[in-house]
């Protein structure tokens, strides 16, 4: 069976990288999949595949293998893991290991069918890893079932999920809790200080709580790792509105806005912001964001 999802595997992940493999070929088990975690964690997909394929010809039923290469194919390839593991159960000699169930269910959650993922998952409760909570915990944190959310993300980090902590902070977060939250984004970031989210969301707490520099200081890193994480930018040209800098809050939020021309509230926050500026400005803004978006 090892032999059969292996060959599977083969026609999703990407042919090798030269320079990825001999940089990794004195790495063995767990220091393979924590240097994959790392490289996708930067954002650096291709290279993270490259070694979470080296991982899984190890360990063919590795969970945390199987999980991030998924994730990784996922951001390069929208739905080819989902068919490739789907076709894969489907066939009778083919028996996935349960973490490749798993990824497929959190690939059909990603796709719009969370009722279908969620039934997979309890089917396979017996045998979940971490994550499997992880992703249940996402679809009950998308819709906005907090305690639920919370419970699952810390299932995920007593099985062991490295990326459970920054999920549980994010919904704890939600929750309002703030001091517990810190305690998780933090651990979180003890480990992984260059994940731009994670930046994103210990500022929300600084925020929060009226830590104004602070929270700047952590956006400014975030975007150190990740020049063009939309979710900072917005966040620092809220922080330059509420001190009155509202020619860097435009451009922060125009920022936003050629990222993604659909960010409808950057786009009006700043229209906002151009009425402390230009007044003509900012009724042209206005009546494009009413054009655009109503």
């Amino acid at each position: 069976m090892p032999g059969k999802n292996l060959k599977k595997a083969s026609f999703f992940l990407i042919p090798p990288i030269i320079s990825v493999a001999l940089a990794a070929a004195d790495l063995a088990g767990d220091d393979v999949i924590l240097s994959a975690d790392e490289r996708r964690w930067q954002g650096a997909h291709e290279e993270a595949l490259e070694l979470y394929e080296r991982a899984l010809v190890d360990d063919p039923t590795s969970a945390p293998a199987w999980s991030g290469a998924a994730v990784c194919l996922e951001t390069l390839d929208e739905g080819r893991a989902v068919t490739v593991l789907a076709e894969a159960m489907s066939e009778p000699a083919c028996a996935l290991p349960a973490p490749a169930v798993t990824i497929l269910a959190g690939g059909w959650a990603r796709r719009g069918a969370p009722e279908k993922a969620l039934k997979l998952l309890t089917a396979e409760a017996e045998n979940a890893a971490g994550r499997s909570f992880l992703i249940q915990g996402q679809i009950q944190f998308a819709r906005h079932e907090l305690p639920s959310a919370i419970e699952k993300f810390k299932k995920a980090m007593a099985a062991g999920e490295s990326a459970a902590p920054y999920y549980l902070a994010e919904a704890l977060l939600e929750a309002g809790r703030c001091d517990e939250a810190e305690l998780y984004v933090n651990e979180f970031l003890d480990v992984f200080p260059y994940v731009a989210e994670a930046r994103c969301a210990r500022a929300e707490i600084h925020y929060r709580r009226g830590e104004y520099d602070l929270a700047a200081d952590e956006l400014v890193r975030a975007l150190t790792y990740d020049p063009k994480n939309k979710r900072a930018l917005f966040d620092l040209a809220a922080l330059a509105a509420l001190k009155g800098d509202y020619g860097a809050a435009i451009r922060r939020y125009g920022e936003v806005t050629k990222l993604d021309p659909g960010a409808k509230r950057a786009f009006l926050r700043m229209a906002k912001a151009y009425e402390h500026v230009d007044a003509l400005v900012a009724a042209q803004k206005l009546e494009e964001y009413r054009r655009r978006f109503d």
